[in-house]
């Protein structure tokens, strides 16, 4: 009953404050983010929410005037509007290391951080980190503006230090065939992916480590092309062997034993093991890899070799995971 009473209230009061502020919070975004910016509006509470267009309907008969004037005040600041043309920003939701690259998004910037008429930088670009609100029946700010976003800029002295984070380390996120590519890849469109994956390539676009990962990957699924794959799959390992732990990403971790199975397919049990070993230097942050390793049916055929056997045995005695009878062999 409880229950019923909190859900209706909580309805009765999105009705009271109007659909903008009923937007429902799917996930959190936050990070590094360099915006080019297309249009700035000084936002003076004032000015602004004299425009019954623009205040949430019956805002002014629910709240006592001291909540009302500390609210306006609160989104005193600037409303910009651009392209987001670098990510490091994540998004919680989709899993996602790159939120918002290639999208026209609203930010609001508080007073006193950038002023519309004389902070936008050279080539009126941006740097600095985005935060979104839940603003589902929320009128903190930016809740009363048409966005959710609040932009807090980098300091002057940082700005190009921040630019440079963010393109050495995602070279090709800004190109167009690396969005198309991923896309494709999203909707199992293996070929078409290959396809715009190449064409950055022959821009001299750098693959991320997870574009490397999916090039690789979708090589392998069209039809187990290893021998394409492999050259891929070799940068994501020699980017994963110079992290440890947490830093090394879900991507680089399936691109290393990605590499091991398509080494083995190939039939070449050295270099499949070498990278099997690479793992196990670092097996608790490739706990799942390795058991997936000592089970997976494209190490069949090395399966039986004694370097398989060797990997097996030692993967035993620094895991809990049982070796298979199959393959539970003296070497």
């Amino acid at each position: 009953m409880r229950r019923l009473l909190q859900i209706s209230l909580i309805s009765l009061f999105g009705l009271l404050l109007g659909p903008r502020l009923l937007a429902e919070c799917l996930g959190n975004v936050q990070g590094l983010v360099e915006i080019e910016v297309k249009s700035c509006q000084t936002i003076n509470p004032s000015e602004y929410f004299a425009n019954p267009e623009n205040v949430p309907h019956d805002f002014f008969n629910h709240y006592d005037s001291k909540t009302i004037k500390a609210t306006l005040q609160s989104h005193t600041g600037s409303l910009m509007s651009g392209k987001v043309v670098g990510s490091r920003a994540i998004d919680t939701s989709l899993n996602d290391r790159t939120a918002l690259l290639g999208q026209v998004i609203q930010v609001f910037v508080k007073k006193g951080q950038i002023e519309c008429e004389s902070g936008i930088s050279s080539k009126n670009r941006i740097v600095g980190n985005i935060a979104s609100s839940c603003c589902n029946g929320s009128i903190n700010a930016p809740c009363l503006l048409p966005t959710n976003y609040i932009f807090k800029p980098i300091k002057s002295e940082v700005v190009a230090k921040a630019k440079t984070r963010v393109k050495s380390e995602n070279p090709s996120l800004a190109d167009a065939d690396i969005r198309k590519a991923r896309g494709w890849f999203k909707q199992k469109q293996i070929k078409p992916s290959i396809a715009a994956y190449n064409r950055a390539i022959e821009k001299g676009v750098s693959l991320t480590p997870v574009d490397s990962y999916l090039l690789g990957l979708s090589y392998y699924l069209e039809g187990q092309q290893c021998t394409k794959a492999i050259p891929h799959l070799e940068k994501v390992r020699a980017k994963a062997n110079q992290l440890r732990g947490d830093l090394i990403s879900s991507y680089m971790k399936r691109g290393m034993l990605l590499l091991a199975r398509c080494y083995a397919i190939l039939r070449d049990a050295d270099r499949s093991t070498l990278v099997l070993y690479e793992m196990l230097a670092d097996a608790a942050s490739f706990a799942k890899e390795i058991e997936i390793a000592m089970f997976h049916e494209d190490f069949g055929w090395i399966s039986t070799t004694k370097e398989f056997r060797a990997f097996l045995k030692k993967a035993r005695s620094q895991t809990n995971i049982p070796v298979p009878a199959s393959t539970n062999q003296s070497s």
